[in-house]
């Protein structure tokens, strides 16, 4: 049950806990090599889904169960949410934004602009949003180290280097690290913080495929 509006939705048992993640791995991320950003990800281990329900409007609100899903990087960085407001965007609010992007000049007065929030849908990654669209709750719990939250179209991989973040759909998504939010695509060779391999790695040869190298 996805509630129409972005306020919040109490429910005693969420419906959608375990019904969120049906495609195969082969249908997420198609044909693409281990080294890649998008196998790394669908490779690594998977949290439980139905922890991840429970979140607050403010810093000092009460947890509540909501429809949604919501969860954060153990480092507190980067805190995400999606269905509510319709389960076709995820966002993340980026806390250590050093650099956001100026509010662009064709969004209208009714927009909230905040250059510190990333959202992601079928149409790829957006650096900034109106948070009166896009409501990013508060204390979610954490999806530990090493491993991917994946919920409907959408998969992230939390790593010590950050947080990484797929749709499957457009193959792209967005990165958050300590050098700030990137663009990527899951074709992208995967990174050396959370591969194992040095970037100049050029071969294909089948490496270990049932948990990257951390």
């Amino acid at each position: 049950v996805i509630p129409p509006t972005n306020a919040l939705s109490t429910m005693t048992e969420p419906e959608s806990s375990t019904t969120t993640t049906t495609s195969t791995l082969d249908e997420r991320e198609p044909n693409l090599p281990n080294w890649t950003i998008g196998r790394v990800v669908a490779l690594a281990p998977r949290v439980e889904n139905s922890r991840y329900h429970q979140g607050a409007v403010s810093e000092q609100a009460p947890l509540q169960d909501t429809s949604g899903f919501h969860f954060s990087t153990p480092d507190g960085a980067v805190a995400c949410s999606t269905g509510l407001n319709g389960g076709a965007t995820l966002a993340c609010r980026l806390n250590n934004e050093t650099n956001p992007p100026a509010r662009p000049s064709d969004q209208p007065s009714s927009c909230t602009w905040a250059g510190n929030y990333a959202t992601l849908t079928s149409d790829g990654p957006e650096h900034g949003a109106c948070t009166n669209e896009f409501e990013v709750l508060y204390r979610s719990s954490i999806v530990d180290y090493g491993h991917t939250i994946a919920i409907s179209r959408f998969s992230c991989l939390v790593e010590t280097s950050g947080i990484f973040c797929l749709e499957s759909r457009s193959q792209s998504g967005f990165s958050v690290t300590a050098t700030g939010y990137h663009t990527i695509f899951a074709a992208d060779r995967a990174p050396e913080s959370i591969l194992g391999l040095s970037d100049d790695t050029t071969s294909e040869t089948p490496r270990n495929t049932t948990t990257p190298t951390r």
